[in-house]
């Protein structure tokens, strides 16, 4: 986010402190919180701490005790390393303001969640809620479910029967690096074969890192990767397998950032059900990509964004981005129907030239919506101002200008004069 004064922004910031919550599932090749290095980076000058599960951590025997340990541990760090926030103390001091009508003490936490980090997050967010109004908390949540196991999908871990944490391993390592198609034929195959009774675990393991090894992998880095995640995927299954699904609905201010990830698309449907005010944004890059760094800025923007409009850099902070039009869209193109504004941010654009006929309904729209998903899908109207045209070159005219409108105002410009 930059600093506490950017130049460009003229925002003054009164930082939150950010608790980013990793697992074994987005921690894949077994360095502890890379997965959330790039991000913890961009969020200066947030106090930034990473949670992940060591020792003690796995040793307990539930989510629930796992995210009591978690609160715990936010808790000893908001009374050991103060870094309160006091809304509008900028405005109250430049008034000279008395000690009677000072700012309320506040503590602004984000809780950031990723894989299976957004299931623990979202039962410390309940928790934390409860401390009362010295606490302010929000919830982020990295393209995931706060509810495990998820629906079935052969695609991703957890939609599917366990295979236990060495072939999941392997599965998870090719998922991560694209290897999609390779995983889900190996999920079919040894579910088929452990009903028949054969099941050649070892073949698949080493068929797994020869789909691996191009991109540069050796045996050894392979192998001391499996050995890693092993162990931990099998703490973390167990540990699921103890649970229950979310008793509570979170209250407070919760975003869900989504990836270009299929299998991951019904984590709005999942999340809406235990948030009660959830926001959604959508991001470059699958699932396992999304935070490093070559897409890393799309996921900053739409969170930075948040903190900013839900107050969580300051009031000021907060007045001031409104009062510069940071956050306000962009007005309307007139002439054209935004049928879908689409899911995916970068999918293409369609616009669609129609005359005026009484199959443009909404049903018709929701049709070709569903058909064309996930582009966003712009019907290019014929009203009064197309049938003032007197010729088809200047109907050309008129609705180019409409499409490069709205061409620039999507892409964050200014529309041409």
């Amino acid at each position: 986010m930059g600093g506490a004064e950017g130049e460009d922004e003229g925002l003054f910031i009164e930082p939150p402190r950010c608790y980013l919550m990793h697992f074994f599932d987005d921690d894949i090749f077994g360095v502890a919180g890379s997965s959330v290095a790039s991000l913890a980076r961009f969020l200066d000058p947030c106090r930034v701490v990473a949670l992940g599960v060591d020792e003690e951590a796995a040793r307990c025997n539930s989510l629930e005790e796992l995210a009591s340990l978690f609160r715990q541990r936010v808790l000893s760090d908001v009374h050991e390393n103060p870094c309160a926030s006091l809304p509008g103390a900028s405005d109250f001091f430049a008034r000279g303001g008395g000690e009677a009508d000072a700012p309320t003490y506040v503590e602004r936490v984000v809780l950031i969640g990723y894989g299976f980090g957004a299931v623990v997050a979202h039962q410390v967010a309940v928790q934390l809620r409860a401390e009362g109004p010295s606490l302010e908390v929000a919830l982020v949540l990295l393209d995931s479910e706060v509810s495990w196991p998820p629906s079935y999908s052969i695609d991703r871990m957890g939609g599917y029967q366990w295979l236990g944490g060495k072939l999941e391993a392997a599965l998870l390592m090719c998922r991560s690096v694209g290897h999609m198609d390779f995983a889900r034929d190996a999920v079919r195959e040894v579910l088929a074969s452990r009903d028949d009774g054969e099941c050649d675990e070892e073949d698949l393991l080493m068929r797994a890192f020869w789909t691996l090894a191009p991109g540069g992998m050796t045996h050894k880095y392979y192998n001391s990767c499996i050995e890693y995640l092993e162990l931990a995927l099998d703490v973390m299954h167990d540990m699921i397998a103890a649970s229950q699904a979310p008793s509570e609905v979170f209250a407070g201010d919760a975003l869900l950032i989504s990836s270009t990830s299929r299998e991951f698309r019904v984590a709005q449907g999942v999340n809406s059900k235990y948030c009660s005010d959830l926001e959604v944004a959508h991001c470059r890059g699958t699932h396992y990509s999304m935070v490093q760094d070559e897409h890393i800025h799309s996921v900053i923007k739409p969170l930075s964004d948040f903190l900013l409009t839900r107050g969580y850099l300051g009031l000021v902070a907060q007045k001031s981005a409104h009062a510069r039009g940071r956050l306000r869209k962009p007005p309307r193109i007139e002439g054209l129907d935004v049928v879908n504004e689409g899911d995916q941010v970068d999918a293409p654009t369609v616009y669609i030239v129609h005359e005026v006929k009484p199959y443009i309904t909404q049903a018709w729209k929701d049709r070709v919506s569903e058909l064309l998903a996930p582009c966003r899908v712009i019907a290019v109207e014929f009203d009064s101002r197309a049938a003032l045209c007197e010729m088809p070159e200047d109907l050309v005219v008129e609705y180019e200008y409409r499409i490069l409108g709205d061409v620039r105002r999507h892409a964050g410009r200014p529309a041409a004069g």
